[in-house]
């Protein structure tokens, strides 16, 4: 018996609410009637019962429109602001349209500053993540002298972000980044040449400023932290007895074990966005400064085959990097600012 009488408790609450929506269609309706004859007052009282949070949410959106417009043509400039903020709240990629929206009401929704509440982000870098080795000590087993170049890698990402205001943003991304470099030295007769590759996910969390955050085009600065993992390292070995030109290779040495697994350090970083509909795209560049070493100095001296086939053993290294990225992100929901920017 309970069961039931819940059950038709529910028919006849489903069957209200039907009606009223019914009935606020059949109120849209009459009051685009009433703003077309001027009669403003009527269509400001048909349309307020229909904002209520109770009706369905392409009804309500559609009172506030013709709410703010009602507003306006009375000269109540803070209500019809407050209106479209309402719609907008509900219905926030709204577009005006010339022929059937008034030129007050379309400047009013233009003045109405919509951002993005959390967004979603993918980003793509080739060629461009560059290393940069800063080395604290250097170490040797011979009488030579160590060069080391920067070497490019790639690097793809996704990212959250959330908005404060129109201005700051908190982003949390997770990027695979791939690091490499090159050292070469001469000894006696031989030439060698050791490539390291080193494949990290990266944690950053940024702060970011935007710059002109009502321009499609926006400029900003951003500033934070980062965390990485290493995932997989190896080095390939090649040395060259000069006098006969002869090589002699070592390829894909997995060197997990002398490296260091977390790396930790700062980012900063410039960019650009350029708005789209429903999100933006991207391009940046930004500076990892690391202040982890890569290497384990108690591992120097525990691989006999590099010291006696290559004399080489690691140096202490940390490893710096500056990547430049172009993106999308995409907007996942919005929320209307009320402040002043």
């Amino acid at each position: 018996m309970n069961i039931n009488k819940y059950c038709l408790l529910l028919l006849f609450l489903s069957f209200g609410q039907w009606l009223n929506a019914q009935s606020c269609l059949e109120n849209l309706f009459k009051a685009n009637k009433f703003l077309d004859a001027g009669k403003i007052d009527e269509c400001i009282s048909l349309v307020t019962p229909c904002c209520d949070k109770r009706n369905e949410e392409s009804v309500r959106w559609q009172a506030y429109r013709l709410k703010s417009i009602g507003y306006i043509l009375k000269g109540y400039t803070d209500s019809a602001k407050i209106a479209a903020e309402n719609m907008l709240d509900i219905n926030p990629t709204y577009t005006t349209n010339l022929l059937k929206d008034p030129k007050e009401f379309i400047n009013l929704v233009k003045s109405v500053v919509v951002i993005p509440k959390f967004t979603i982000g993918l980003a793509f870098s080739a060629g461009s993540n560059t290393s940069f080795p800063e080395i604290s000590k250097g170490y040797v087993v011979s009488d030579y002298t160590k060069t080391y170049t920067s070497r490019s890698g790639l690097q793809f990402g996704t990212n959250l972000g959330f908005y404060l205001n129109p201005s700051w943003v908190v982003e949390l991304g997770i990027i695979s980044t791939t690091k490499k470099f090159e050292i070469n030295y001469p000894f006696n007769n031989w030439k060698v040449s050791v490539k390291e590759k080193l494949n990290y996910l990266d944690v950053p969390l940024t702060v970011k400023y935007i710059i002109m955050p009502k321009n499609k085009l926006r400029f900003f600065a951003q500033a934070g932290v980062f965390s990485g993992y290493l995932l997989y390292a190896y080095n390939d070995f090649k040395s060259t007895y000069i006098p006969q030109q002869q090589d002699y290779t070592l390829t894909k040495l997995n060197i997990i074990d002398r490296r260091n697994r977390w790396n930790f350090g700062l980012i900063g970083g410039l960019g650009a966005y350029y708005k789209l509909k429903t999100g933006h795209l991207s391009v940046y560049a930004n500076y990892f400064r690391s202040f982890t070493k890569i290497n384990k100095a108690e591992k120097r001296y525990e691989y006999p085959e590099q010291i006696f086939t290559y004399y080489f053993v690691d140096d202490d290294i940390t490893l710096h990097n500056i990547s430049l990225s172009l993106g999308y992100t995409h907007y996942l929901n919005y929320k209307v600012y009320r402040g002043k920017i």
